[in-house]
């Protein structure tokens, strides 16, 4: 078990989201058997329930990481293997942010953030990758809103990632 004690900015985003910014944020990282999770994020407009994240990633355990973390700041996970499965997904219900890899097979992520682009500016979107090759200004122009977090990151970097961008949609403050 590791606790991750939230930066100042992660602090301020949590309270924008009512929960308990004085709490450490417990993360899992290897052990399966951790403790209670946090309350979960609420969805602004939506009666009850927290907020709904959609995970693709073609490696089971990095998706599973990620599920796991977001689960533990108190967001609702669905995951997807692969960018067709999370295109599905997207296709048939309704999420408050997609977080996804760009190197899949069938369906890269940024070739899904396209798709949904097309149709929809959201939910905000935070694409993942260990490499962009130089394009990264591109991405960021078809991913708005959204944002990119490049490999390796923290688990507490994602959460903040994932707080700012529901709160700002392009993950900085305006």
């Amino acid at each position: 078990m590791t606790e991750a004690i939230l930066s100042p900015t992660t602090r301020r985003i949590a309270g924008q989201f009512n929960l308990s910014a004085d709490a450490p944020c417990v993360l899992e990282t290897r052990s399966p058997e951790l403790g209670a999770d946090r309350a979960p994020v609420p969805a602004p407009g939506k009666a009850q329930g927290p907020r709904q994240v959609l995970v693709v990633d073609d490696n089971s355990i990095l998706l599973e990481m990620l599920a796991r973390t977001l689960q533990r700041a108190g967001f609702a996970t669905e995951k997807a293997n692969d960018g067709e499965e999370g295109w599905t997904a997207l296709c048939d219900r309704d999420f408050d942010l997609v977080i996804t890899d760009n190197e899949m097979p069938k369906l890269t992520g940024i070739d899904m953030m396209r798709r949904l682009r097309a149709v929809s500016n959201e939910p905000p979107c935070l694409l993942i990758s260990g490499s962009f090759n130089g394009s990264e200004t591109l991405f960021r122009q078809l991913i708005r809103p959204g944002e990119i977090l490049a490999k390796p990151f923290s688990p507490e970097r994602l959460i903040e990632m994932a707080f700012a961008l529901l709160l700002y949609g392009d993950g900085s403050p305006s």
